[in-house]
């Protein structure tokens, strides 16, 4: 009898994409039609009378220790006996006690019932269930070695403690053997209102998340090791047949998302053995595992097509080597959103200290990440995001806007407010980057801002120029990252807006080391008012210099062809020196290209040891050092610069010497030197010829 009737139900949410999965069980599952033969000489189990007054063996009465007849493996564990309870499931291990009040009947696969330690357990029918008498309980062990069947049945069962007429019976059977789990239901007249029952198996004795819950009571249903159904109400048709049954091979491991968008995602996994030869995969929106799937022989996948801002499931399984499967394994995500231009996040319609939905929150290194935090004592911005750090961890914290679709070439302005909890300005700094793909590590974005000195502590409104290369869906992410302190960085009012298109197509923009001066040409395939372009350098690929101004091709700034352009940079800087295009347009208006690198130059010295003779008539010696492995051509040039030598070498770390036959050389003066095809050369170096 229930005295007090409580709904208990998993709510799944997905709050960030990178969710690890459960430890699910390697059991295969099958709905199918068969037969239902009731068993006609079971023995009725003397069934232990439970406490309080008011429960009845045929309420919530159970028998402990009940013989199987044969060995049975259940998850890897040998069991000769189990404990059968009124209310459709069965125990291993833990007897059940007389005290229940509410312990057995509320049914929960991911916890197993209110009496600790009651697990692991299989439940064809696990609700508020009543016996019609204490016969229709039975159980029995039939055939014979090695093929033995243990069967338990509740027959005429009343679908609730306070239901008149018997709604359904149901049989358990475990297979001897093969450690097969089996379940087969018929329909009776009586009304199943009030059910809420969960079907499946639950595996971990001291543990929540290792189960298998069935969707419904379906011919084509399935299993989910994530998410419990625990309100299942529906009568099944006669002999609805469910089968659990043990994978023979290991299932994947390690199952994660290593990168992802709005609409793509890419897995990894690994195998337990070394017979594994193969894998199903599939991504559904359900928990339940797949009917349909595709097959691998790779232990990762992209899988693609996928709506942005939803939430899928990635369930994956092993095949070995004479084709058997495991069970599957079930990771959950959710794809990232998108957005459309112009884009403002002011993060006043969030509930503190959850961030909006739709914007992903990462945190690399641990410690605290960036929250919705109320600050309604200062008008307008009453809520802001911030992101404190603990003064345990560096702070490496990121957020992440919806993805907007960008068109390459155009100009995108990002504006936000901010402000610090530390005037000193030495404890927090931040950047923004842009990027086409999530992944745990940020590997591959782009800076486009970068402050490492924050020092105000009243909002400063601040905005960031930046052109992506190509059309493409791309996100914005704001870092804060720091040394170990306990300063807190604010962040409001957050807008994304396009600005006006570039009056030009930049079909490349690249450069090149030329001796000691670096060479950058770009092409453009059509310019509109376009005054021209003025190439910009600097040492760290934020900050910008004005190198020179070059006028545009076009007819009044106008062309519809390629247009090249060359431009020489006298004096780069030692290390590696970064360029990009600010295009202005007819009416003052700039745009900016990405950023191109230059790397620096090792520098390199050729020094003649010996000349025999000087000058030289057949053979020149010439003597490298080199601070690298690394290959290149030996170049002799005349005067004029026209190179007659031309020679392949291989150059390693230290000294080397080049012996070159110029014999075949006219009299007179000839440059030498050495250019590697990494990029480095040497100086030029005169020798005569007679």
């Amino acid at each position: 009898m229930r005295k007090f009737y409580a709904f208990f139900t998993l709510l799944l949410v997905c709050v960030i994409p990178f969710l690890k999965t459960n430890a699910q069980v390697n059991y295969l599952f099958t709905a199918s039609q068969s037969t239902y033969t009731p068993l006609v000489a079971g023995i009725n189990p003397p069934l232990d009378n439970p406490t309080p007054t008011g429960y009845y063996e045929d309420d919530e009465g159970f028998a402990n220790a009940v013989p199987l007849g044969f060995t049975f493996n259940f998850n890897n564990t040998n069991y000769t006996a189990l404990n059968i309870n009124v209310n459709g499931f069965v125990t291993f291990g833990t007897p059940f006690t007389m005290d229940v009040n509410d312990r057995y009947h509320t049914n929960n696969l991911t916890s197993g019932p209110k009496q600790d330690g009651i697990r692991p357990l299989i439940a064809p029918l696990w609700d508020d269930l009543r016996l019609q008498d204490n016969a229709s309980l039975k159980y029995a062990t039939q055939g014979t070695a090695p093929n033995r069947v243990f069967i338990v049945e509740w027959s005429n069962v009343s679908w609730n403690y306070n239901a008149l007429a018997a709604a359904i019976s149901f049989q358990m059977k475990l297979y001897e053997s093969s450690n097969a789990i089996e379940f087969v239901y018929q329909p009776l007249s009586g009304s199943a209102s009030n059910a809420s029952a969960s079907i499946g198996i639950a595996t971990c004795s001291l543990c929540t998340g290792s189960f298998l819950s069935v969707g419904s009571i379906e011919n084509a249903t399935s299993v989910s090791g994530i998410t419990e159904y625990d309100d299942i109400k529906v009568k099944p048709t006669a002999g609805t047949t469910y089968r659990f049954e043990p994978g023979v091979c290991s299932m994947p491991v390690a199952l994660s998302m290593d990168k992802y968008n709005t609409r793509t995602a890419t897995f990894s996994w690994g195998a337990a053995s070394a017979n594994i030869v193969g894998y199903d995969y599939a991504v559904t929106n359900s928990p339940l595992q797949p009917l349909t799937y595709a097959s691998t022989t790779n232990n990762n996948v992209t899988v693609a097509s996928l709506q942005p801002g939803t939430q899928y499931y990635m369930h994956v399984r092993s095949s070995n080597l004479v084709s058997k499967k495991s069970g599957w394994v079930t990771y959950t995500f959710k794809t990232a959103c998108e957005t459309t231009l112009p884009y403002k996040e002011g993060f006043e319609n969030a509930t503190a200290p959850k961030v909006p939905g739709c914007i992903t929150v990462e945190n690399p290194t641990g410690g605290n990440s960036w929250q919705i935090s109320n600050m309604s004592n200062l008008p307008p911005y009453n809520n802001v995001i911030t992101f404190s750090n603990d003064n345990n961890h560096q702070a490496d914290g990121w957020f992440v806007l919806p993805a907007a679709r960008l068109v390459g070439g155009n100009s995108y302005r990002i504006r936000f407010k901010y402000k610090v909890s530390d005037s000193a300005g030495i404890n927090q700094k931040m950047e923004i980057r842009l990027g086409t793909e999530l992944n745990s590590t940020f590997a591959g974005w782009n800076t486009v801002y970068k402050n490492t000195k924050l020092n105000e502590t009243i909002f400063k409104d601040t905005s960031a120029l930046f052109a992506p290369q190509v059309d493409g869906i791309y996100f914005i992410a704001f870092r804060c990252n720091s040394d170990k302190n306990t300063a807190t960085l604010f962040i409001d009012d957050i807008e994304m807006s396009a600005v006006i298109p570039s009056p030009v197509k930049i079909l490349s923009f690249s450069g090149s080391r030329s001796d000691t001066k670096n060479v950058l040409v770009w092409k453009t395939s059509s310019e509109i008012n376009n005054k021209g372009f003025e190439l910009q350098k600097g040492a760290d690929g934020i900050n910008f210099s004005t190198v020179a101004f070059i006028n545009s091709k076009g007819i009044n700034g106008n062309s519809t062809v390629a247009l090249d352009y060359t431009q020489v940079d006298e004096q780069p800087f030692k290390g590696n020196t970064y360029y990009r295009l600010r295009i202005v347009d007819a009416n003052n208006n700039e745009f900016y290209s990405q950023p191109i690198v230059i790397k620096a130059t090792i520098p390199l010295e050729v020094e003649y040891s010996k000349v025999f003779p000087n000058p030289v008539k057949d053979i020149v010696t010439a003597v490298v050092a080199a601070p690298i492995n690394t290959r290149g051509n030996f170049v002799i040039a005349d005067m004029y610069g026209k190179v007659l030598v031309n020679m392949p070498v291989s150059v390693i770390k230290g000294d080397n010497v080049f012996k070159v036959d110029v014999s075949s050389l006219r009299n007179g003066v000839y440059m030498s030197k050495l250019v590697c095809l990494t990029g480095q050369q040497t100086e030029a170096r005169t020798f005569i010829k007679q």
